[in-house]
């Protein structure tokens, strides 16, 4: 199972993705000096469906980190 991907999350799921894209021959646009955006929050945010919907997913997050360390 794989976890949801930021587009996913911000409801962007259902366009193409960005390898998608370069398959079909589209170029990327430059960000004309413009950083990228960033959240804290997404630091914290679980991916896998089933724990976004977790109160705290802190235990989830806690047991996931020790075993892929």
């Amino acid at each position: 199972m794989r976890p949801t991907t930021m587009s996913e999350l911000d409801g962007l799921g259902g366009q193409p993705s960005f390898i998608a894209g370069l398959a079909a021959g589209e170029r990327p646009s430059p960000t004309a000096g413009e950083p990228a955006r960033f959240e804290m929050g997404w630091l914290t945010r679980a991916g896998f469906p089933a724990v976004r919907n977790m109160a705290d997913a802190a235990l989830f997050l806690g047991g996931y980190g020790a075993l892929v360390s």
